[in-house]
């Protein structure tokens, strides 16, 4: 059996064989990836418009993609047919030798050769995550968002590269939202251990959805907006990463948190502590016999 005739049963199993009939062996493997150039500028332009690609296309760079895709197809199709020769036995008849290469397509080669993702990685290779004047609307879109999860984990650490990288990846497909979410609270466990046990039972939350009651009760003393009220703020901050004594974490109450704020010179100039002191200053007045 030739590479040719192998070739043809690939495109017959994989349904691409345009209507021809299993003995049309007369194209070889190669010709049956082969890519011209106005294919390959065809194809970049969907590509690039799919994925918000901005740059432009050079004739010296179809030419070169072209290139890169008879590559990399050649390659993928050398490696159905060397797993077809190891796999079909001596007089097969032509629909043992289909099922054979189907076989090896849907069970060995799940990435078998596909253009359209050829091209986005390619794309998305000339992509640079650092440059974002240069990012389309859904890069921008999935950096923001990578951007926003680091930040409502309050995760010390995680660089600018590695945000980058996560956004570059999500684009691509590679991984989702909710796998770089899950990751980073297998992180956030780790920072903030407890908070470890909430993590496990409520998957869904970030360590912003846990501090917020906190950040809540801060902000309504210091009569604030509670956007203002941030991981670096120290009473957030001590209930976030709490003090362990003798093994054990002693993480301050709602009430202490309270009774905190009241404390700092932020509450000082509040209505509540005018008021109070207004109340507390009529009563010692009216306490020395005054007439208030």
């Amino acid at each position: 059996m030739t590479n040719e005739e192998l070739a043809a049963l690939i495109a017959v199993a994989m349904g691409n064989s345009g209507g021809k009939s299993d003995s049309a062996t007369s194209a070889t493997y190669k010709d049956y990836v082969k890519l011209n150039y106005a294919a390959a500028k065809t194809l970049l332009q969907q590509v690039a418009e799919d994925i918000q690609y901005t740059g432009k296309f050079t004739p010296e760079e179809i030419k070169a993609f072209v290139e890169l895709f008879s590559e990399e197809s050649n390659k993928q199709i050398e490696t159905i047919v060397k797993s077809a020769r190891e796999k079909v036995t001596p007089g097969a008849t032509a629909e043992d030798i289909k099922k054979a290469v189907s076989n090896i397509i849907t069970t060995k080669t799940l990435s078998f050769f596909d253009p359209k993702r050829f091209a986005s990685d390619y794309l998305w290779g000339k992509i640079n995550f650092k440059d974002e004047g240069t990012l389309g609307g859904k890069a921008i879109g999935n950096l923001q968002q990578v951007r926003g999860l680091v930040k409502d984990f309050n995760l010390f650490g995680v660089s600018d590269a590695e945000i980058q990288k996560a956004a570059k990846d999500i684009s691509m497909g590679k991984m989702s939202l909710n796998d770089y979410k899950s990751l980073l609270r297998e992180q956030a466990k780790l920072q903030f251990p407890s908070l470890a046990a909430r993590f496990d039972s409520t998957p869904d939350a970030t360590t912003k959805d846990f501090a917020l009651p906190i950040m809540k009760v801060i902000a309504d003393e210091w009569e604030v907006d509670v956007n203002t009220v941030g991981f670096d703020n120290p009473l957030v901050e001590s209930w976030a990463i709490p003090k362990v004594v003798d093994g054990k974490i002693i993480q301050p109450s709602v009430a202490e948190i309270r009774a905190a704020a009241r404390k700092s010179p932020n509450w000082e100039y509040t209505t509540k502590a005018n008021e109070l002191g207004r109340q507390s200053a009529t009563s010692l007045i009216r306490a020395l016999g005054g007439g208030v």
